[in-house]
């Protein structure tokens, strides 16, 4: 069975995954909690400290034991 991948994002600058997205949410009365309305383009890096974009990127992942 080849090894299942997922999908992650890194930032351009310095390859790190550790990257956050500003974001909008909305208050729904029906679940009584915040939902996710949309997302800002620009992000940012917590090991550059700073603004970046984006690159998608596959990881491997292991099977866990059984």
């Amino acid at each position: 069975m080849p090894p299942a991948t997922r999908l992650t994002y890194l930032c351009t600058t310095c390859r790190s995954d550790r990257v956050k997205l500003d974001a909008w949410s909305a208050w729904s009365v029906e679940s009584q909690s915040w939902e996710l309305d949309s997302t800002m383009q620009m992000a940012f890096c917590q090991d550059c400290e700073c603004e970046t974009s984006l690159v998608p990127s596959r990881i491997f992942v292991r099977d866990s034991p059984p």
